[in-house]
């Protein structure tokens, strides 16, 4: 798998996590892990083509790759690795509350419920 087709595979996991309820999301742990590695092992058993070359949303899509590289890191980070919003916040010197609102906006920006 190239290093393209990577980030096509984590802007479309991205996609799909930050459309799920957050409650999915919300616990820590294995879960997340098994979800993550599934996603990737789901996506590479794809055949037709490209093994990246899964649908994905033509709205959703343009709008991740237009937050900027930092924003778009962050949300990699929270929604498809499950890290800790705590040690994002900090790796980007924003408060906790900081980070909260930035993801919201973000998201809310992303799946199309507000603008920029």
């Amino acid at each position: 798998m190239n290093q393209e087709n990577l980030a096509k595979l984590l802007d479309w996991l991205l996609s799909e996590r930050m459309r799920s309820t957050s409650g999915v999301y919300a616990s820590a742990g294995p879960r997340r892990v098994r979800r993550l590695l599934t996603g990737i092992l789901d996506a590479c058993r794809y055949t037709r083509g490209d093994p990246c070359g899964m649908p994905l949303d033509d709205e959703v899509m343009p709008r991740i790759q237009a937050l900027p590289p930092a924003a778009r890191d962050a949300l990699r980070r929270y929604y498809v690795f499950g890290e800790d919003a705590y040690i994002i916040a900090r790796s980007m010197e924003l408060s906790l509350p900081e980070f909260h609102r930035m993801r919201v906006r973000n998201r809310d920006f992303v799946l199309g419920r507000r603008q920029p």
